[in-house]
């Protein structure tokens, strides 16, 4: 083995049609300091990311050529990128392969390239974020072919199908808050109303789960159509019956919801009409027994959602807001009346190898009409995942004879660095979260820190990823402990 010579980076020029001015591509470089030690693999990194900066503006034919001269001294490298950028390119057809079940439309309706758009990296990137997040193909790969005509191109998907996209599901779990939980499932993600009798290909969602547990015990048959009409229209009905045995009380709420929304690029629209019979027993707090008894609730929930997100399943960058109100009774009938404004923010940033992940949570619920009091199953509950970690599940907040009886206002803000233990399945995570919930929004102060690490696993059948923590409280009262373990795992309820 002979190391030879150390080299360093001399002066960096550009050559060729460069369209570009020389300061935007000195941008894109990874390595441009003079006098820094030459690394080959940022070299090979300049010329893709130069390509990139092309391939961007539709010059998906560009070429780079690297041409290396020794400098003043001998162990300077100076560097010139020769670059042809070569013709814009603008897709003539686009082509679908591979797919045996799922309909053409399905996969054209989340391309972001059509007949007649340029060729850009960017939408060739966001069509197979959008495919892969289907979740219906093992193998997806974009690419355009070249054609006897200068500036034009066929753009081909080509995909691999999963041999199932239907889930039937037999299995069990654990959650910090539902204890102990079994599960049958069965669902097709990619279902078809209308293509009997295999009932695939369609894009729609059906699914029919049951959940029954120490403390919960939940039934649940939802439909999903998200292209009403081949339009960007989402509509579909739920029924369910879902049980909660808490400690101090339990609820049962039987019922159903009709959801009807519109996307557009970065803005969706959503109506939820819900009608369902609460029945609440088993108050164990003796200033709410008098709430024990059935309630009817009709309610309409409109979703107001902005999104950025580079990835709708493993998101890095971007953000997306929801604004929620639900409005109950009223014109509505029923015999619950109040409304519920909530927000939530969550936004991602890269750095280095970390992702910055931050959460915003804030929500209020105020009675009115004949509603006196909010029944204790519609209000806030913190402590926990969703909320401040380290800091016993649903213990924050307003307490009577030593027991939560919840709030009519929430926050939570949870600051998290994310890092990629293994692809996207297993993920670490270090997080500081600060919140608490309150009798009245005015009240607002008092909050409560908590600090600590996790896994977070993500498995692609699971509609949400098993999440395990331990926090540790910075505000613990007398009697709490110091710090707990927190595990979540999710099946979509």
């Amino acid at each position: 083995l002979k190391e030879g010579r150390r080299y360093y980076l001399g002066n960096i020029n550009f050559e060729g049609n460069l369209i570009f001015r020389k300061e935007e591509i000195e941008k894109v470089l990874v390595l441009k300091k003079k006098g820094e030690v030459f690394n080959r693999k940022k070299a090979d990194k300049n010329i893709q990311e130069i390509l990139n900066l092309y391939y961007e503006k539709g010059y998906v034919k560009a070429k780079v050529e690297e041409i290396p001269s020794i400098g003043e001294k001998e162990n300077v490298l100076n560097i010139t990128y020769y670059i042809q950028p070569g013709e814009i390119y603008y897709a003539e057809e686009i082509k679908i392969k591979g797919n045996t079940k799922t309909k053409d439309k399905v996969i054209r309706r989340e391309l972001k390239i059509e007949p007649g758009d340029k060729i850009t990296s960017d939408r060739i990137r966001k069509s197979y974020i959008r495919l892969r997040d289907l979740n219906y193909f093992d193998a997806i790969n974009i690419y355009p072919e070249f054609k006897e005509t200068p500036g034009k191109a066929d753009v081909v998907v080509d995909v691999k199908e999963r041999k199932k996209t239907g889930l039937f599901l037999i299995g069990g779990g654990y959650s910090s808050i539902d204890k102990l939980v079994g599960m049958v499932s069965i669902e097709q993600r990619n279902f078809d109303i209308t293509n009997p009798p295999s009932f695939v290909g369609g894009g729609q969602d059906l699914a029919l789960t049951f959940e029954i547990g120490t403390e919960a015990r939940n039934y649940k048959l939802s439909f999903t159509e998200p292209y009403f009409l081949d339009k960007p229209v989402w509509i579909g009905p739920d029924i369910y019956r879902l049980r909660r045995e808490w400690d101090d009380y339990t609820v049962q709420s039987t019922g159903g919801d009709l959801r009807i929304g519109r996307r557009w690029e970065n803005f969706s629209l959503g109506f939820t009409f819900t009608s369902e019979k609460n029945e609440l027993s088993d108050v164990d707090i003796p200033s709410l027994q008098y709430q024990e008894g059935t309630l009817r609730k009709n309610s309409l929930l409109v979703s107001l959602i902005y999104s950025s997100l580079d990835s709708r399943l493993y998101p890095t960058k971007g953000d997306r807001l929801k604004i929620g109100v639900e409005y109950a009774g009223g014109i509505f009938q029923g015999d619950i009346d109040f409304i519920k404004p909530t927000f939530e923010n969550n936004f991602y940033w890269p750095f280095k190898k970390f992702i910055f992940h931050s959460r915003t949570y804030i929500g209020m619920i105020k009675e009115m009409g004949d509603t006196e009091n909010i029944p204790i199953y519609e209000r806030f509950f913190g402590g926990g995942i969703g909320t401040v970690r380290g800091y016993e599940e649903r213990t924050l907040g307003p307490k009577e004879d030593g027991k939560a009886v919840g709030g009519k206002s929430i926050f939570a803000q949870n600051f998290e660095l994310v890092y990629p233990l293994y692809k996207e399945i297993l993920k670490g995570v270090i997080f500081f979260d600060v919140g608490n919930v309150w009798e009245k929004w005015g009240s607002f102060g008092n909050l409560k820190k908590g600090v600590g690490a996790g896994l977070r696993i993500t498995v692609p059948i699971l509609r949400s990823p098993i999440e395990v923590y331990y926090g540790y409280a910075l505000d613990r009262e007398e009697g709490e402990s110091r710090g707990r373990f927190h595990i979540g795992m999710s099946f979509g309820f």
